[in-house]
């Protein structure tokens, strides 16, 4: 066969593959087009089928800056509890490029750490802590490797199943200052964690003879604050009431969750034991009473408001009518110094000391 006649097929068949081609063009173009209809279709009837509640943690999370990610997760990586079960959280601050965003670690001690509020699929929206001894600041680079927090709170959740995701305004832009102590101008979100606890009855009687028959147990007292059966309540309070040392922060936090019928009752005994001549006030009895008292005589600051603007406001007027109430402390504890056995003066004294130093609570010491 000569070249001239290979080469001519050859053209032949380019031109039948060229006009193949051109006749497919048309069919491909609809297949890309239904093949993106579809995607969007399917994306649509997913984005349809999601709650109110996923979708504001959706569109919460969307609004995070690029780049940033906050990690919810149970401490002990769970998905699974029985009723009574505590349930300890974990937050995971992390940035996959270095030098963008800062974040505020003084958890106890700055009232920023104050906005952080776990959101439930019931339609409740709690804080991860009690409290703050105003005012302090702890600021951390966020890289990749994440920056961990273990917020106070631990949570009894009834049966159920559960959604859960966190919101906070502790993260901040990478040229914010040493110190800060205003919240962030971001509200930043986690991502959906889902949790089910299962029924199991008669659990806060069995968990109230197990601290019964061991009150030495260190985790008797984080053990009790579960509990709401009266049984329990009064055990609460004679702890308090003969010095046995349970926090009372611990066993009345002051949120929508527990049992604020407890708390005068709480108050009155801390009171009591301010005037004691046999007890030493540490600053957790100063924190405790400080907490409740606002708790009972402001029931505007009892929840933290969701909306940004509120959340200040709420924040200033909180720390101005605490700090009220410890400058009165102060000079309560200052008077019954004299009534005191050494001892308890020691510790009351070492107290009020480092009260008076706090240049925010303004207050001269004992006269």
């Amino acid at each position: 066969m000569s070249n001239l006649f290979v080469i001519g097929l050859r053209e032949v068949d380019q031109e039948s593959a060229d006009n193949e081609r051109r006749d497919r063009t048309p069919l491909l173009i609809a297949i890309g087009a239904l093949a993106l209809l579809i995607t969007a279709a399917l994306a649509w009837t997913i984005a349809s089928h999601k709650t109110p509640f996923e979708r504001e943690q959706a569109n919460a999370e969307a609004g995070n800056p690029h780049w940033l990610e906050i990690n919810l997760d149970t401490a002990d990586h769970r998905r699974t509890y029985k009723e009574g079960e505590i349930i300890a959280f974990t937050v995971g601050y992390s940035s996959a490029v270095r030098q963008l965003y800062k974040l505020e670690t003084a958890d106890g001690g700055s009232t920023i750490t104050l906005t952080d509020r776990l959101h439930f699929s019931d339609g409740r929206s709690e804080p991860t802590g009690f409290a703050v001894v105003c005012c302090g600041s702890r600021i951390v680079k966020l890289n990749d490797e994440p920056y961990v927090v273990h917020p106070y709170r631990r949570f009894v959740l009834a049966p159920g199943k559960y959604q859960i995701y966190l919101t906070t305004q502790r993260v901040f832009p990478w040229d914010i200052e040493a110190g800060v102590y205003r919240p962030s101008e971001w509200t930043t979100a986690s991502n959906m964690l889902k949790v089910r606890v299962i029924p199991d009855p008669g659990w806060q009687e069995r968990r109230l003879a197990e601290i019964q028959a061991k009150p030495a147990d260190p985790n008797a007292c984080s053990m009790l604050a579960t509990l709401d059966i009266p049984a329990a309540t009064a055990l609460k309070l004679d702890k308090m009431r003969y010095g046995i040392r349970c926090r009372p922060t611990t066993m009345f936090p002051t949120t929508s969750l527990w049992h604020p019928s407890e708390y005068a009752a709480a108050f009155k005994i801390l009171d009591q034991m301010v005037q004691s001549p046999t007890h030493g006030v540490a600053q957790y009895d100063v924190d405790t009473i400080t907490q409740l008292e606002v708790w009972l005589t402001h029931p505007e600051l009892r929840d933290f408001p969701r909306d940004k603007e509120d959340r200040e406001k709420y924040v200033e007027a909180q720390k101005a009518v605490s700090l009220e109430y410890e400058k009165a402390l102060v000079r309560e504890m200052c008077a019954t110094l004299p009534i005191k056995i050494p001892e308890a003066r020691q510790i009351t004294q070492a107290t009020i000391d480092s009260l008076v130093q706090n240049k925010l609570l303004e207050t001269p010491p004992c006269q």
